[in-house]
């Protein structure tokens, strides 16, 4: 959401093997990396209006194969926590903060490094475990990336290890449990945004992710989009604005490899949501904005309007903004993270929720609200939320946002997780079909798990704020190929 507060936690990586038909979907291994993995660092310095240093990396990645003659279609995703690169090249400002331990494509497993005690998950062969003492062993000192690089050239390489049992050597040998262990978008799914990029680039989809300025933050509102002066006089912000374009820039011209920006769906979780809305928003006022990029689609994690959480007074630094529709009459304040309160969320009608927990009902973005005729042009949109607890934002973001969308005749789809799986969505529930290989979903089983849970989760749970579930992957691949056909 805009402007929470900073999380001290992660997401995800990617890797791989062999891929099998299941339904109108091909199924890829567990394991399964991208080997067309490019790294490009894009600076839009020159195009910032207050002149910051505006660089950062965008990863992306290509289906393996002949691409079709336009190129890829491709999955856009602005991500919340920095993704790290490896090797010494630097982009960005020197003194960056990054959380994560891992970059942007790895296996689901390597997304959960330090995490539910991983290394009790997987097995290492003796083999293998001789292999990784042999040619590993000092690079243990250098962190788990460092580790990790080491085993990708080595036993990986070689054969003499999979990719999960290369990872779970390294962590168990001090390469792991970071910053006291779990971090947020590992006990927020990212084990299933790893699982969704598989599936995507499996079946045909390229995936282009997008590192913020600062963690958690995206310019999604119109003060911070355009830049405003400061009591100084100089200028502030502007930063997404250029930095998006210049990203699609790199994009045509062929930096990824061969991608069909005609065929482009945006993607966000919690304030990257909002920024989508926001997209949307700017894509049907200013048309010479990514004038020659059409967008198809719009995947939205929870979150849904970029007016969503708009306060006079708000208690966490924000910007003032004015609430809009039904969030008007809301109550002014109100903690970024609410629960066992009334006032959490608008899903009942009566109640004046907290500004800062509040999103519209019928309204997706103030164009539209402005002329419903245009709902036509509104792209399609797939989203997915908890059903009864989502401390870190609105429960009823995606719903809201979902309803108005129906309700103006435009396709969206809501997948939200079902009560029962609510408790173990982050490592997958047992029983739950759409969970079925995950390494973690036996973690469910154990006593203490959901045990001693609060708003940022606890050491055996799972944070009510979902980046990524079981539910969502084969729909959310079954809608991208059909946006994108």
């Amino acid at each position: 959401r805009r402007h929470r507060s900073k999380r001290d936690m992660t997401a995800a990586l990617l890797a791989l093997g062999a891929v099998a038909a299941v339904a109108d979907v091909t199924t890829p291994s567990w394991d399964y990396v991208p080997s067309n993995i490019k790294n490009v660092c894009v600076d839009a310095t020159s195009t910032t209006p207050s002149g910051q240093q505006n660089a950062r990396w965008v990863i992306g990645a290509t289906p393996e194969g002949t691409a079709p003659s336009g190129g890829w279609p491709v999955y856009v995703s602005f991500t919340t926590d920095t993704f790290p690169v490896r090797g010494t090249e630097s982009c960005g400002p020197p003194d960056q903060r990054i959380r994560k331990n891992f970059t942007g494509f790895a296996t689901p497993v390597e997304s959960m490094a330090g995490c539910f005690n991983t290394s009790a998950v997987t097995s290492v062969r003796d083999s293998c475990d001789d292999a990784m003492a042999k040619e590993c062993s000092g690079a243990v000192s250098g962190g788990l990336m460092a580790c990790a690089s080491c085993a990708h050239k080595g036993p990986i390489a070689s054969g003499e290890c999979t990719q999960s049992e290369a990872f779970m050597w390294c962590e168990a040998h001090g390469g792991g449990h970071h910053e006291g262990g779990c971090m947020y978008d590992q006990q927020a799914g990212s084990l299933w945004d790893q699982r969704l990029k598989q599936f995507l680039l499996a079946n045909g989809v390229a995936v282009v992710l997008l590192n913020p300025i600062e963690e958690d933050t995206w310019d999604n509102y119109a003060a911070a989009w355009v830049g405003t002066k400061s009591p100084s006089g100089s200028m502030v912000g502007g930063v997404d604005k250029a930095f998006i374009a210049a990203t699609f820039d790199k994009i045509k011209s062929g930096a990824f490899g061969p991608i069909d920006v005609s065929k482009t769906i945006i993607r966000g979780w919690s304030g990257g949501a909002q920024l989508v809305s926001w997209l949307f928003q700017v894509l049907a006022t200013d048309k010479a904005y990514l004038s020659d990029v059409k967008v198809v689609g719009g995947v939205m994690l929870s979150g849904g309007s970029y007016t969503c959480y708009n306060d006079n007074q708000p208690q966490d630094g924000s910007i003032p903004i004015p609430p809009v529709g039904t969030c008007s009459n809301c109550t002014e304040g109100g903690p970024s993270h609410c629960q066992d309160d009334p006032l959490c969320d608008s899903c009942s009608a009566g109640v004046a929720t907290y500004c800062q927990q509040c999103c519209p009902r019928n309204y997706t973005e103030q164009y539209y609200a402005d002329h419903p005729e245009d709902y036509a042009t509104h792209p399609p949109v797939f989203l997915t939320q908890t059903s009864t607890v989502d401390n870190h934002a609105d429960l009823c973001a995606c719903q809201h946002y979902h309803d108005t969308l129906v309700a103006h005749g435009v396709q969206s789809e809501l997948v939200l997780v079902p009560k029962e799986d609510e408790s173990c969505f982050c490592v997958g529930t047992p029983s739950n079909p759409a969970a079925a290989g995950s390494p973690f979903a036996k973690k469910c089983n154990d006593p203490q798990w959901g045990q001693n849970c609060g708003t940022m989760g606890g050491p055996e749970c799972c944070i009510a704020h979902t980046m990524g579930n079981a539910n969502m992957v084969v729909p959310m691949t079954q809608f991208a190929l059909k946006l994108t056909a």
